[in-house]
């Protein structure tokens, strides 16, 4: 659990984007907010890998509170980072990618990930 998030400077490593990721769990507005700023510090390539690192935790967080994950990886990566990002999806156990394709599709109908901008970038190659 990340305890200071002020602290936050995007030099801490995947690891860090999945302890704030796991720390969605709660209805706390004002901190999500607080935690999807800290998620923005990261370097793409950071924040990429930590939300691999994260889907199990993904998955079990609000539907919310992942879509707007999601949507920061579909807006903040390039066509290079996204291909990698894809790449790593296609990686995942079966399970994991068929749970994360659905809630990316429950995102993208009429959600987080509904915006011509967003629709259709995260799918796993």
């Amino acid at each position: 659990m990340i305890k200071d998030l002020d602290a936050i400077d995007g030099t801490e490593g995947p690891a860090a984007v999945r302890a704030l990721i796991g720390s969605l769990r709660s209805d706390d507005y004002t901190s999500h907010m607080a935690v999807y700023g800290a998620l923005e510090l990261f370097p793409p390539a950071v924040l990429s890998q930590g939300t691999i690192d994260a889907v199990p935790e993904l998955l079990e967080i609000p539907a919310e509170n992942s879509g707007e994950v999601l949507l920061l990886v579909a807006a903040m990566l390039n066509e290079e980072e996204l291909h990698a990002f894809n790449v790593a999806l296609g990686r995942l156990e079966p399970d994991a990618r068929e749970r994360l394709a659905d809630l990316v599709t429950r995102h993208e109908q009429g959600e987080s990930l509904a915006d011509d901008r967003t629709l259709g970038r995260l799918r796993a190659e």
